[in-house]
């Protein structure tokens, strides 16, 4: 399985949680002028479905470009070259 992470926060919340008031790093959140779960869980579902591709691989791609991806920045080894460690 495929997991994908998001931060959910309100300004409040980020401020309060955050040394410097002046810089926040954005990736991987979301960010609510007020919390409230039936509009936030709208907004994921039609974000998701935005992300839909015909591989999984495109999928997954277009998905982490919003939710942090446990496989991110990881380096897939191919078949030759497990093969070649192998036989070595």
């Amino acid at each position: 399985a495929d997991l994908f992470y998001v931060q959910i926060a309100t300004p409040e919340a980020l401020r309060a949680h955050t040394e410097d008031h002046a810089h926040i790093l954005g990736h991987h959140h979301v960010i609510v002028m007020s919390y409230h779960w039936p509009d936030l869980l709208r907004y994921l579902k039609k974000l998701v479905a935005s992300c839909a591709a015909e591989t999984w691989a495109e999928t997954a791609m277009k998905l982490s470009r919003h939710f942090e991806w446990e496989y991110e920045d990881h380096q897939f080894a191919t078949i030759p070259a497990v093969m070649a460690q192998v036989s070595s």
